[in-house]
This record gives C-alpha cells, sequence and structure tokens, in this order.
C-alpha cells in the first residue's frame, strides 16, 4: 500500500483520537463542519472484515 493517503500523508499532530488499531482526524474536504474520518490502522477494505473485538473498539470512539 505504498500509496496509501492514510498512511503517508497524516501527520500525528492531526490526530484527535487514537487505539491500538484506530485514529480520529478532522476531514480535509468536509461535507459538513467538524466532519470526522475513523480510520483503521491496518488495510482493511470493507467493515465487514473486522472482527466481533475490532467492531466494539470502534463503537466505543
Amino acid at each position: 500500500m505504498d500509496k496509501c493517503i492514510f498512511c503517508h500523508g497524516i501527520s500525528n499532530e492531526d490526530v484527535l483520537i487514537q487505539t491500538d488499531n484506530f485514529f480520529v482526524v478532522f476531514d480535509i474536504d468536509p461535507i459538513q463542519e467538524g466532519h470526522l474520518l475513523i480510520i483503521s490502522k491496518k488495510h482493511i477494505m470493507n467493515i465487514s472484515q473486522l472482527s466481533n473485538d475490532l467492531l466494539l473498539e470502534l463503537s466505543i470512539l
């Protein structure tokens, strides 16, 4: 994933919240003011690929 914008395009200063598996940043091109992105630290293409433990962690962000 050499061209992953989330791996190389976000600085630690932009991260609002971080867990072992996810981080949260403001969207640089928001649809609405305050729009946030929750980004997986692993390259997961679909939410259905998340384990129950990761879904739980995601839900408490």
